[in-house]
């Protein structure tokens, strides 16, 4: 097991505390006080990140905040997708404005999931995610990312599931991929679990893991392995549909959520056009290309959304989402 290192350890807490207040700087003695740190260690700690511009000092008030320098480590996580955002943003925010919703756009980073770009037409609502929220990508969050991937990814995203990925698990999951290939896209029913997943996010910014991450993931499974009693007037949670690099992989994610007390199946048909549509171009434009069939020649702008769109006569017990 390696040696603890506690001025990493240190490290770690002041620059996630100071994320987490991200519009504000702190002090010396405050940072100390609120982390519960010796002055003298912050002080020395703070001597060095002012050097590397992880952390810039106010000279006014001698007060500190994130400085550049994690911006672009930041950027450099999260790749080609960052890059690819200015892009996706007028497709977004088009959409936003057309459907009265809100835009987000995520990217897989290591093992989390990463919102890297959100536009609301009206106020967040409680429990979403954030820019630069993560959650791990524990199945089935993560699902749009490894759906069009090699085996062997998908290998260690259904090996995320530990004690839960026995054989017919790891097939249910396996035909839902197979689903979101043929189809193109994702449709995510409502339910409570994904307001916790936006809490857990928000929890996720401080550097301790949070107690009930798996009990919060094990929820969503069940949720996604439910069949609803009745369907007939189920309106999606977000619709979601992926942009790929020009290896044919999915770079990030562009989805439509939020929607307003007026959407029909109908206006949600033509709004699921629209999406594909613009990640089909965000595609093009980047130099990507689509690795399966195109969804924008099976999808009819014009058919009502319904049951099939969420279903799948071969996963009888596992909604596709």
């Amino acid at each position: 097991m390696p040696r603890p290192a506690p001025a990493v350890h240190r490290t770690t807490v002041l620059l996630n505390f100071l994320a987490e207040h991200s519009g504000d700087s702190f002090t010396l003695s405050h940072l100390a006080a609120e982390l519960n740190f010796n002055k003298t260690t912050t002080q020395t700690m703070l001597a060095e990140l002012s050097a590397a511009r992880f952390v810039v000092m106010d000279p006014a008030t001698r007060a500190y905040r994130l400085g550049p320098a994690v911006i672009r480590l930041g950027s450099a996580a999260a790749g080609n997708a960052r890059a690819s955002l200015a892009v996706a943003e007028p497709y977004l925010m088009a959409l936003r404005d057309r459907y009265e919703v809100s835009c987000v756009a995520t990217t897989l980073t290591g093992g989390d999931l990463v919102n890297i770009g959100r536009f609301d037409h009206a106020r967040i609502p409680a429990g979403s995610m954030r820019i630069d929220d993560l959650i791990p990508a524990i199945p089935p969050v993560g699902r749009a990312f490894v759906a069009w991937a090699d085996q062997p990814t998908i290998n260690a995203w259904l090996a995320r599931l530990g004690d839960a990925a026995d054989a017919q698990r790891r097939a249910e999951y396996a035909a839902m991929l197979s689903v979101i290939r043929r189809r193109g896209y994702i449709l995510n029913r409502e339910t409570g679990m994904y307001a916790r997943l936006g809490e857990l996010a928000a929890r996720l910014r401080k550097v301790q893991m949070p107690s009930d991450l798996h009990e919060i993931i094990d929820g969503l499974q069940d949720a996604v392995a439910e069949q609803a009693a009745d369907h007939t007037a189920a309106i999606p949670r977000s619709m979601s549909a992926p942009v790929f690099d020009p290896a044919g992989r999915v770079l990030m994610t562009l989805s439509t959520v939020n929607f307003p007390a007026s959407t029909t199946r109908e206006t949600l048909a033509e709004q699921l056009h629209a999406l594909l549509l613009a990640a089909a171009e965000v595609t093009s434009a980047i130099g990507g290309r689509h690795p399966g069939p195109d969804p924008l020649k099976q999808h009819n702008p014009q058919r009502r959304i319904s049951e099939d769109d969420f279903d799948d006569l071969f996963v009888q017990n596992l909604i596709s989402v």
